[in-house]
């Protein structure tokens, strides 16, 4: 039996869950990933390097993220759509802190290179994303 996730359920899976599927699309194929990613004030935030699927977003900025958990024999299965933007500077820092406390419980620490370090524009160049949530719905089956 399939029923639909109220809102609060939804961000209950939102909340627990630290890793998602993340798709994209460029005007010639669809392209899905797994991300990390937290769950605050009502968007997703989550880190990367420059790579394709950045390259992607930049070209067409809508996207589609699944998230799902495994519960006494069910599964709960979130699906957003909403557009992705690049963080910088004071957005990008607070980002890092929600991201890291999410993920690995530490304050600031992300498993890549500090900007310090990393030339801009290189491959190892950090991204710290958000998406700006438009729709959310959820099934438990």
């Amino acid at each position: 039996m399939t029923a639909s996730l109220d809102q609060n359920d939804i961000e209950s899976v939102l909340l627990s869950c630290q890793h998602a599927h993340l798709g994209c699309c460029d005007s010639s194929e669809p392209y899905v990933v797994p991300i990390s990613y937290v769950f605050h004030d009502g968007g997703i935030y989550g880190y990367t390097h420059v790579g394709k699927k950045i390259a992607m977003m930049r070209k067409n900025p809508r996207v589609c993220i699944q998230v799902g958990d495994y519960m006494k024999g069910r599964w709960r299965s979130v699906i957003l759509m909403g557009t992705y933007e690049e963080l910088s500077g004071e957005n990008s820092k607070a980002a890092v802190v929600l991201l890291s406390k999410h993920i690995n419980n530490t304050d600031g620490v992300l498993p890549f290179l500090p900007d310090d370090v990393v030339p801009k524009n290189s491959e190892n160049q950090r991204i710290i994303y958000k998406i700006n949530i438009a729709e959310m719905t959820g099934r438990i089956f």
